[in-house]
């Protein structure tokens, strides 16, 4: 029975990639089938068709024979995240880079979080914001680059910003500057306890002056004060609202303001905690206050929801969190009490209409642009599925088809490919260059490869099998240098996350583990595994060619 069924994926992701090559050369009708079709408004329609022309959706329904035939998946709108920053990264050295950097490089990074964000299901994004947007949106508006729709806000106004007059001022150089939204700070980051730090004249001149140009404005906004002002002055939307009362929800409602709580952030932050801790606000006493808004979070949304309010998915995606968006679909089912459907409705009908473009994406519906995404399972059933992004279309062309742009294979074939990738390049890297390094204090190539294989084992003992001695007693990145014994070591954490995951018993994935005193899952520790994997060999790929070495499967 597994044999006949992994045959029949073979047959359907062999299906995919010859139809991805055929109709990747001209505008043409495309058919795609699907087990489920969830079409963004809250219908589900099963053994569904959908049919394709040019950028457009044209019909639901029909007998068409498929050009992508997706076998046990669900069809969904390409998701949108309404709240991400994808210039934020970590530098050579696994930290939170909070300097100054040449354009180049900053787009280049912005470019790579944006793409693997794109992969991860999210066909539009809105970044809240920095200048580097504006030139990586129309990039991948002129087909430069790969990556999601992006609407940007270039900039943020808060308190420092100026006198009103002045706001006004940066309102109107933000619409000449091409900025597609407003962002304004109204309250301090829950690392600094989210109190009102704008004035409510500061608040209504940017709110009343972005209404002017025709823009929208979001407002991050923690407290109650903060974010009533910022309503009353006609702003659009509130970010966070980790501390508002049931009075704010209801003229929230009234209004029609958008609201978008975000879990992803705070999790991402304190996953991450070694990677920001020191630097600015990001001090122990910052981490208290966001692991105490955890719960805070997932009291506002279920009042939210109590309340009727327009709740809108978006993720505050900063470095550590960009291609994971659709982590904040499960936050909000398992820890905000979503219904999935609603979660869903979130990130695609929803999340369309705060940013104005509800008759353009976030629905299957004829006359919509084919912004589409296929996860294997059923997410209203699971939805931990959203982790298993196997299809994903933009504007009617298919961007992640192929298994080498990262569709899941299941667990096994994906740990499969990145283990022979990494094996591969690490094997290709001639042994003169494994104490290279691109700068004073950054990792050499063998301490990124053994930061990998210490990862790997120790986030697998997490999970239980128990890691070797030397991973808990000493630092391998800076006693195991010799390309033979990292490699050898590369080998051997590769070929153990495999063989435990194969041992996996029914039900072992749902079972509770705690790393770093915080509570995960097994399945989502896999997840970090993978995750961490292909992150740190995109850094060996760029040291490899930074030496003239041209990674072993490229052409």
């Amino acid at each position: 029975m597994a044999a006949a069924r992994q045959a029949s994926y073979d047959v359907s992701m062999k299906s995919l990639l010859f139809a991805a090559a055929a109709l990747t050369c001209v505008a043409q009708t495309i058919v795609i089938h699907a087990d489920r079709v969830l079409d963004g408004k809250g219908g589900l329609v099963r053994d569904a068709t959908v049919t394709i022309e040019g950028s457009k959706i044209v019909r639901i329904g029909g007998n068409a024979q498929p050009d992508f035939d997706l076998k046990g998946m669900t069809l969904m709108p390409g998701w949108i995240d309404t709240h991400t920053h994808p210039s934020w990264h970590f530098d050579e050295n696994g930290r939170y880079f909070a300097g100054r950097e040449p354009e180049e490089q900053q787009l280049r990074y912005a470019s790579e979080n944006a793409r693997v964000t794109l992969l991860a299901g999210f066909t539009t994004i809105q970044s809240l914001g920095a200048m580097v947007d504006g030139p990586l949106r129309d990039s991948i508006k002129r087909g430069e680059r790969q990556g999601p729709r992006i609407l940007t806000s270039l900039r943020q106004i808060n308190e420092r910003s100026g006198d009103p007059d002045k706001i006004r001022d940066i309102v109107r150089q933000c619409k000449r500057d091409s900025a597609d939204v407003i962002k304004i700070f109204a309250t301090a980051s829950i690392r600094d306890g989210g109190k009102q730090t704008m004035t409510d004249d500061q608040i209504n001149a940017a709110c009343g002056e972005a209404r002017a140009q025709g823009l929208r404005a979001v407002v991050h906004a923690h407290a109650t004060d903060g974010a009533r002002a910022a309503i009353l002055a006609g702003c659009t939307g509130i970010e966070h609202g980790t501390m508002l009362d049931d009075a704010t929800l209801d003229l929230m409602r009234e209004r029609g303001v958008f609201f978008d709580p975000n879990f992803l952030v705070l999790h991402n932050y304190i996953d991450n905690k070694p990677k920001f801790l020191g630097i600015g606000n990001y001090n122990e006493e910052g981490f208290a206050y966001m692991e105490k808004a955890l719960p805070m979070v997932a009291d506002v949304l279920r009042r939210a929801r109590a309340h009727r309010v327009k709740v809108v998915l978006g993720t505050d995606a900063v470095a550590g969190a960009h291609g994971r968006n659709f982590e904040e679909f499960i936050y909000r089912v398992k820890d905000g009490g979503d219904k999935p459907m609603d979660a869903i409705i979130s990130g695609t009908s929803m999340a369309a209409a705060s940013l104005g473009m509800g008759d353009q994406i976030g629905a299957i519906a004829p006359g919509f642009e084919a912004d589409l995404v296929a996860v294997q399972g059923n997410p209203l059933e699971d939805i931990t599925a959203v982790r298993k992004v196997m299809f994903v279309m933009k504007g009617g062309k298919a961007v992640k088809t192929d298994p080498l742009e990262g569709i899941w294979q299941g667990f096994d074939g994906e740990w499969g490919h990145v283990s022979r990738q990494l094996v591969a390049l690490a094997e290709a890297i001639p042994a003169e260059k494994y104490s290279w390094r691109p700068g004073a204090g950054v990792r050499s190539t063998s301490e990124v490869v053994m930061h990998v294989v210490q990862a790997n084992l120790y986030l697998l003992s997490v999970t239980g099998p128990k890691a070797p001695v030397e991973v808990t007693t000493t630092n391998m990145e800076k006693t195991i240098t010799a390309k033979a014994d990292v490699v050898n070591w590369l080998k051997r954490s590769m070929e153990a996350v495999k063989t435990a995951h194969l041992n996996l018993k029914p039900g072992d994935l749902q079972r509770k583990v705690t790393i770093a005193g915080r509570d995960a899952d097994v399945d989502g520790m896999y997840l970090r595994i993978i995750v961490h994997a292909n992150e740190h060999m995109g850094q060996l790929i760029a040291y490899a060619r930074m030496n003239g070495i041209v990674p072993p499967w490229s052409e």
